[in-house]
């Protein structure tokens, strides 16, 4: 389960820092990438559906006393979740194919489609507060640099800049209810935090 999980995170980011490489063809590659990641969602939905919650917990790093920990769970939410996410990016893979077809700097803009699902994919897979809002973070990035892909349109960098902003209004509440939970429960993990309450 744990290298399944790993290839769902893997293949939108190696699409991310791929893309760009193949020129003409990138959305070929990077529409080939979301596929394959689509099928081994529905393969892992499939196979899991009718099994128990899978719940996968491990050290990531250490501050004086204090452990910060990474933690995933897979049940049935997750698992459709994941097939979702994946799904319609593909399906916006396949539309921008025709609707990029004579934009030059299309192979960036497929690169951030997978950045783009890359952080989706952790807000959906991470069972800790601070991955989702180290995610959330990127669906932050990677809607910035999409909505702003044309930046030489005063009408698209404006567009950017409120969504920027708005995200960052967004984040002052996500930061505050992060710092409440872990004075009070010392831990991100939510599966923690579920029992201490």
């Amino acid at each position: 389960m744990v290298y399944w999980l790993i290839a769902l995170l893997a293949i939108p980011l190696f699409s991310f820092i791929t893309t760009q490489q193949f020129g003409r063809r990138a959305p070929h590659w990077a529409t080939f990438l979301l596929g394959v990641n689509t099928v081994i969602a529905i393969y892992l939905t499939a196979l899991h559906w009718n099994g128990d919650t899978v719940s996968i917990r491990g050290y990531w790093f250490k501050i004086g006393d204090t452990q910060i920990t990474y933690s995933f769970l897979i049940d049935r939410l997750s698992l459709i979740m994941s097939v979702i996410v994946n799904f319609i990016s593909l399906l916006v893979h396949l539309f921008s194919q025709e609707y990029m077809r004579g934009d030059t700097a299309k192979p960036r803009y497929f690169a951030y489609l997978g950045l783009f699902t890359f952080s989706m994919m952790g807000i959906v897979l991470f069972y800790d507060l601070l991955f989702i809002f180290i995610f959330w973070e990127l669906v932050g990035l990677s809607s910035f640099l999409l909505i702003g892909f044309w930046f030489e349109k005063k009408s698209a960098s404006i567009a950017a800049n409120k969504a920027f902003i708005m995200n960052r209004i967004g984040d002052l509440g996500f930061i505050t209810a992060l710092m409440i939970l872990y004075s009070q429960f010392q831990s991100f993990d939510l599966e923690v935090i579920k029992t201490l309450m």
